[in-house]
């Protein structure tokens, strides 16, 4: 009866571990040790969100076999995911070929550390982009795909959202729109970022001048500058990703 029961707490155990695998291991860490993990609760909070996407994969997919773009795709979320994670971002999904990172919750970060880690977070992934692109084209891949990405920082609401059969914690508000408009708008293999990520941050990373954008769905010119990878000497370890000023 005892080894019955092993066995059976056993098989519980590795079900768990396969079903954390579908949850990002900052937010179950986060879920099975708060009381409000299993409530409908939201609160505001200034956050700064992330978003990238893939230029030109698209085109790649269409003329490439379904499994080769899933071990492509495969490849380059686990090597973002360690990414996210070593600059204790929290990641909110996978969206097709597209990542969703926010910063300052579920735990607390100051505003100036959060962007500071989110541009070195951008800075970290278009670097290890370069070395993925040159192993597929080494693999005979040459299709040119890019990682365009935008950050911006604001008040938004963060919490879980959903019913009680099926609940996501996430973000969500005109900041964290904004936030993908700034991504759409940018050039690949640059990083676009709002005036408040630029002005916690300038005086770490040489930024084009700022300019004002029109962008979808907002009717005011938002200040924006881009940072291009290629200006930075710097390297920047994810390891060290606070702000030391």
């Amino acid at each position: 009866e005892l080894k019955n029961e092993v066995n059976q707490q056993l098989e519980i155990i590795i079900k768990k571990e396969r079903l954390a695998l579908y949850f990002p291991q900052k937010l179950a860490r986060w879920i099975t040790s708060s009381e409000k993990g299993d409530e409908i609760t939201s609160e505001k909070k200034i956050l700064t969100i992330f978003f990238s996407d893939l230029s030109g994969f698209t085109e790649l997919m269409e003329r490439t076999p379904p499994e080769v773009i899933q071990n492509m795709l495969n490849k380059y979320f686990t090597a973002m995911f360690n990414i996210i994670e070593g600059f204790e971002g929290t990641l909110d999904k996978f969206i097709g070929d597209g990542i969703m990172v926010f910063f300052g919750a579920p735990e607390e970060m100051a505003e100036k550390e959060q962007a500071f880690r989110a541009v070195s977070m951008a800075l970290e992934m278009q670097k290890k982009m370069d070395e993925l692109t040159k192993e597929w084209r080494q693999q005979g891949i040459r299709h040119n795909i890019n990682i365009r990405m935008g950050i911006h920082q604001d008040q938004v609401l963060v919490g879980n959202f959903g019913s009680k059969q099926l609940m996501e914690y996430t973000a969500i508000g005109s900041g964290v729109n904004l936030a993908n408009r700034l991504e759409s708008y940018c050039e690949p293999q640059k990083i676009l970022v709002s005036e408040p990520v630029r002005c916690h941050t300038e005086a770490r990373f040489p930024y084009q001048q700022t300019i004002r954008q029109q962008f979808r769905g907002f009717d005011r010119l938002v200040p924006v500058a881009e940072l291009d990878p290629r200006d930075i000497t710097e390297s920047v370890d994810g390891q060290k990703g606070k702000d030391p000023g």
